[in-house]
């Protein structure tokens, strides 16, 4: 099919894309509706050691530091940080609830780590947030330290507090709405191009056939079908019919006078 054909196609069938179209739109819209938003707040937390004054000191500290910093993620969801997280966020949920709820990750090449906070509620987003970023910092700081009462080798410090989020990081609801609208017009698409093949094909089978069922003339006696019962009692009754009519001539003939031969030469 070329392009005008597609848009023939539309055209005739522009109804089936329409409907399917706002169908999709409307599961978007119900999808949105009953899923539950979630909000999303972060936190970050820069590790250094602002008690080194050399600057050999200062980059054998970071390099330190760069290699432990996917050990020190690790430990969002660990008992000690949850425990504290609790405590501090005041939010009522269990050790469980918020494990699920706080993750953390490294920002590339960096010392920086984001912690991150998902509540169907934005202020007690930012709460867990701030909440789980001091408590990371504070477990972090005691394994750190070399010997009890010793200052900490890394000193964790909160560069960026969490802030309330102003929308739900999830559905995203552009993106929802966005698919619902492609989905319903390519199923609309499809629902009217499998239409008009139909029915296109259905007239060709139709067009194709002949008009009537006339009889084909039989060019052999061998393709002749049998008789029925009444024209093989017909057929058998013509023979005695023409004995009959024989017979009756020949009656007919017996009854006629006979030619006088000697007068008809007399009077000549």
């Amino acid at each position: 099919m070329e392009l005008i054909d597609y848009l023939r196609m539309l055209r005739r069938r522009w109804l089936f894309v329409v409907t399917f179209t706002v169908l999709g739109l409307l599961a978007a819209t119900t999808y949105l509706t009953t899923t539950t938003r979630t909000y999303q707040a972060s936190s970050e937390l820069f590790f250094g050691n602002d008690r080194i004054a050399t600057v050999a000191g200062a980059q054998s500290t970071s390099n330190y530091t760069l290699d432990r910093m996917p050990s020190y993620a690790a430990l969002i969801r660990s008992a000690a940080v949850l425990q504290r997280v609790r405590d501090q966020s005041g939010t009522g949920l269990s050790t469980g609830q918020l494990s699920s709820r706080v993750s953390a990750s490294v920002v590339s090449k960096t010392v920086l780590l984001r912690v991150t906070a998902q509540d169907s509620d934005p202020a007690r987003a930012v709460k867990i947030a701030d909440a789980a970023a001091l408590s990371l910092g504070a477990v972090v700081e005691q394994i750190e330290r070399p010997a009890a009462g010793a200052a900490s080798v890394i000193t964790p410090t909160i560069t960026s507090p969490a802030t309330r989020p102003s929308s739900p990081s999830s559905p995203n609801r552009r993106l929802v709405l966005a698919l619902g609208l492609v989905l319903g017009l390519g199923l609309g698409l499809l629902a009217a191009a499998l239409r008009d093949q139909a029915l296109q094909t259905r007239s060709s089978v139709r067009s194709a056939e002949p008009p009537g069922n006339p009889a084909s003339p039989v060019a052999d006696g061998a393709d002749r079908a049998p008789p029925s019962g009444r024209e093989s009692e017909h057929a058998g009754s013509t023979p005695s019919l023409d004995a009959r009519a024989a017979r009756a001539s020949e009656q007919g003939r017996a009854a006629e006078p006979p030619t006088d031969v000697s007068g008809s030469t007399a009077r000549s």
